[in-house]
């Protein structure tokens, strides 16, 4: 049986190392949500980007770039959450086919209840093991990959949300 190994190359065991980090945090914050809180960890993305809002609305592309999504995968998501009664989709303009997607107060109310578990569950699966020296550099580094990442790609959306993105302190 073969299997990857990164040996001794830095570059190769940082990026593993990374992608392994990514695919299992990801797995048990979705995990924890779901059971604690009934929702997917897109799913209070969504909830956490559209509550940042002064207005709490967001276009259709702008949030799926800021929660990392294709506007079609989106759009299946945002179609579950709107029978849930937690957000709505609204014309932009009387008549217009451009959406944007609206956080109702059943989706504050959860939003509410669910952020300190999901602010609980990343302290407890990564910050808290961290110095504050650790998490300075760690936001820088991950700040700094990630616009590398979008300007590589060609990924834009209205509004820089890279910056202001949730992070918990």
């Amino acid at each position: 049986m073969l299997e990857y190994n990164p040996g001794d190359n830095p570059r190769q065991q940082a990026w593993t190392s990374f992608v392994s980090l990514a695919e299992h945090t990801s797995y048990i914050v979705n995990s924890r949500l779901r059971r604690q809180c009934q929702l997917t960890h897109v799913e209070f993305r969504i909830l956490d980007e559209l509550a940042d809002q002064p207005d709490q609305r967001l276009s259709l592309s702008t949030l799926a770039f800021a929660v990392d999504s294709s506007i079609s995968r989106l759009a299946g998501r945002l179609m579950v959450m709107e029978r849930r009664g937690l957000i709505e989709r609204v014309s932009r303009t009387p008549g217009s086919r451009l959406k944007n997607v609206v956080l109702t107060d059943v989706g504050a109310e959860v939003y509410e209840a669910a952020a300190p578990v999901y602010d609980g569950i990343a302290r407890s699966l990564v910050l808290d093991g961290l110095a504050d020296d650790e998490v300075a550099q760690w936001l820088l580094l991950t700040r700094r990959m990630l616009a590398r990442v979008v300007a590589r790609d060609g990924l834009t959306a209205a509004g820089t949300l890279t910056e202001r993105r949730r992070i918990v302190g």
